[in-house]
């Protein structure tokens, strides 16, 4: 019994809990490091957030009618990165691809578009 009580402890001790990315460490140089956030919003919108060498990739879609005109503003920890207008292509999708430098901490990102009568909010923490 002392026996298999002492496997226990022992077999306890080794088994230590693992951190949860793809393998690459946290301390300075490595750059294969990679965390990946994926959410969807309203208006058939989706956001998809890529943490990587020190910035964040940020990919924005959204489904509409074609031709819609949309104004979309890009929120980085509340502050604008990106701003302007675009119309969705002849298959009705709009596609927006920007980076923002990634901050000690986690990082929220938020992406409003608004058409005429139609306002679609998603946002995500990375």
């Amino acid at each position: 019994m002392v026996a298999a009580l002492a496997a226990f402890v022992i077999g306890g001790a080794a088994a230590a809990p693992v951190a949860a990315d793809d393998g690459g460490g946290s301390g300075p140089g490595d750059g294969d490091r990679r965390t990946e956030v994926e959410v969807r919003g309203g208006c058939g919108s989706r956001l998809r957030l890529r943490a990587e060498d020190g910035r964040i990739r940020i990919d924005f879609e959204l489904r509409s009618r074609s031709g819609v005109r949309w104004a979309v503003v890009v929120l980085h920890e509340r502050r604008i990165a990106s701003r302007g207008t675009y119309r969705t292509r002849s298959g009705g999708s709009l596609e927006l691809r920007r980076y923002v430098g990634d901050w000690y901490g986690s990082d929220t990102i938020a992406v409003r578009a608004t058409a005429p009568g139609q306002t679609c909010r998603v946002s995500a923490t990375i």
